[in-house]
């Protein structure tokens, strides 16, 4: 039996519509990973240290941009962990650029972007008591968990492959040693993803979800 992944899900709702797609997404990973699911809605002012293999984060967008208490919470955060899925919501008018944000903030803490994408929800001005997930959301959410986890498994493999490079090559100069984790990497997704598709590219699709193949 294959081993379960290690996630984390993070959510920040303080209308409870991010609250549903988060616990959405925990139900969707269930299957494959052992889940955590951590609330910081009331708590962003206590940055904590968490570690594992998959990190989920699913948070509003907040005028073209992440709420400002999730931003820095997520800044000030020691946050281990080899991959991302991020999730964003919104009232269906502007997503700005909360993505790039939350990725900028991930990738200062070496945390890989697996899948991410985003889901309109009803606007919180309109209504507080938010909303619950519709069959669009959970297919959405689906193939983002799948994408996540395809390409997540691809991440770790290059990682443990790049770390045993730097064990058994010690005593080779840098460049030999660049070139030897390049060639591998270029294997596996050569394997992995077809030849005339980029690994990562932040088109967004008419279904809202990145285009993270």
């Amino acid at each position: 039996m294959q081993e379960k992944v290690n996630a984390t899900i993070i959510y920040f709702s303080p209308c409870n519509s991010t609250r549903a797609r988060a616990l959405e997404i925990e139900r969707q990973l269930q299957k494959t990973a052992t889940v955590a699911v951590v609330d910081i809605t009331k708590t962003t002012d206590h940055p904590v240290s968490f570690v594992g293999e998959m990190l989920v984060v699913v948070l509003p967008i907040y005028n073209n941009s992440l709420p400002l208490p999730a931003k820095e919470w997520l800044q000030n955060s020691e946050l281990d962990f080899r991959f991302a899925l991020i999730c964003l919501t919104y009232g269906g008018v502007s997503r700005g650029r909360a993505m790039d944000e939350c990725a900028q903030i991930l990738n200062g803490k070496n945390i890989a972007l697996a899948s991410g994408g985003f889901l309109p929800t009803n606007h919180c001005y309109i209504n507080k008591d938010g909303d619950d997930c519709n069959a669009k959301d959970i297919a959405v959410i689906k193939t983002l968990v799948d994408k996540a986890l395809s390409n997540g498994a691809l991440i770790v493999k290059t990682f443990i492959e790049n770390t045993l490079i730097d064990k058994t090559f010690a005593d080779t100069n840098l460049v030999d040693k660049t070139f030897i984790k390049n060639t591998i990497v270029n294997k596996t997704l050569a394997t992995n993803t077809p030849a005339d598709t980029n690994l990562v590219e932040n088109t967004p699709t008419d279904n809202n979800l990145l285009n993270i193949n």
